[in-house]
Parts: structure tokens; C-alpha cells; sequence
């Protein structure tokens, strides 16, 4: 029944926009494009705005099925009281699209909301988002980050430094940069993000700042 009911949800609403759901149906979402949008299994968090202008997350869903230019996606998580609606939209909306009081100035032409905190890190600048967005990794700012279980087993459980901010970065950014020692023939190596995804802005100590993905970090 619930494969009926998908299908006649893609027939239906046979429209395209941009990264919106424009229908629930029990667990269910439909989204208006198949577009920059990821692949079957990929697990998209949703967000909306509240009434303050802030972007809040809602939920995540895990897309199932593409259909004249449409996606299907399955509720998997909602937080708190939050319930996913029409008219809410994916997070690559509002990460790609700067609002009205955004400015295109960073490493990844990403929209930088006006007196967003800038942390540099020699060759880079990380920018934190939980000025203009709550998301819910900003909860952990202020504490200290540690290696979880998702590491290899001697390195878990390290201290690595205080969660000073969190950053996006899409898939292909540069994260880190060692810079080159001609002294020894050692080249400038580059690091890039392997995946879309939220990183935890680290300070070490001293003001040096490094990049770390949320899903290998516990805070406390």
C-alpha cells in the first residue's frame, strides 16, 4: 500500500523547484527536483525557518527512489517535538542559496552571513555557522572534543581540543593545508573533504584551529 501510495505521489505532483518537500504521506516525503539532491540511501537532514529568520534543523530522511524529476525519501529522524511538513526544505537549499543578509566571501563561495566569526588557520579561514544557524551541533560548542569510536582503536578517546565553532564543507574543499619545507624537498600537501558535511572548528591551543568531521568526535 505504501508503494502505491509513492507512486501516485511522484504522478501527481509531476512539478520542479528547488529542494522543497511538497508532500507527507505516513513516513513518507516527496521533493520537487532530483537535482543536486545525492543518491539512493544518502541520509539529508530537513530544516525550515523559524519565526526569527534562524534556520533550525527538523529531521532527516533517506532518499529511496528518483521519478520524473522528482525523489521519494523516507522519514527516518524527527528532533524534539519538530514534525516535517510541506514546505520545509533540504539543507543544500539553504547552504547554497545566501539569504538576504549574505555576501559570497569565502575559500568555497559560500554565502557568509554579515558577522559570522572567521577563524584562520594559516592558509585558510573557517567560517562558523552557529551565528546564523542552529544547527544541532552547535549545542556542543564550548566543549571538548574527543575521538569517538569511528577511529582506529588507539586514537580513540583523545582530547583534542575545545569546539570552538562548526563549518560546512562540501565535498573536494580543502580542510587542510601542510605547508611545504623546501629545506627538506617536502611539497605543500593539500587535504579535501571526502563528503558534504558538517566539521567541528577545534582549537588545539594557542589559536591554532583544525577541522575535524562531527561524526568522529564526542563532546563533553
Amino acid at each position: 500500500m505504501k508503494r502505491i501510495t509513492l507512486c501516485l505521489m511522484i504522478i501527481i505532483y509531476n512539478t520542479c523547484y528547488a529542494q522543497k518537500i511538497i508532500k507527507v504521506v505516513d513516513q513518507y516525503v516527496l521533493i520537487d527536483t532530483d537535482k543536486n539532491i545525492g543518491k539512493v540511501n544518502d541520509i539529508i537532514t530537513v530544516q525550515r525557518k523559524d519565526i526569527n529568520q534562524h534556520i533550525i534543523d527538523i529531521g532527516k530522511i533517506q532518499i529511496i527512489k528518483f521519478s520524473k524529476g522528482m525523489t521519494a525519501a523516507k522519514i527516518i529522524f524527527e528532533y524534539g517535538n519538530h514534525k516535517i511538513k510541506n514546505g520545509d526544505y533540504l539543507m543544500q537549499y539553504f547552504l547554497n542559496i545566501p539569504d538576504d543578509k549574505s555576501t559570497i566571501n569565502s575559500a568555497d563561495n559560500q554565502g557568509v552571513v554579515k558577522n559570522t566569526k572567521i577563524f584562520n588557520a594559516g592558509k585558510l579561514k573557517f567560517e562558523d555557522i552557529c551565528s546564523s544557524r542552529n544547527v544541532e551541533y552547535c549545542r556542543n560548542v564550548g566543549k571538548n572534543a574527543y575521538n569517538n569510536s569511528k577511529n582506529p582503536k588507539l586514537l580513540r578517546n583523545i582530547k583534542l581540543g575545545k569546539i570552538v565553532g562548526v563549518t560546512w564543507k562540501k565535498r573536494g574543499s580543502v580542510i587542510l593545508i601542510e605547508d611545504a619545507i623546501p629545506k627538506y624537498n617536502i611539497a605543500e600537501e593539500r587535504y579535501f573533504a571526502p563528503k558534504d558535511a558538517y566539521y567541528y572548528i577545534i582549537d588545539y591551543g594557542g589559536g591554532e584551529y583544525f577541522l575535524r568531521e562531527v561524526d568522529e568526535i564526542y563532546a563533553r
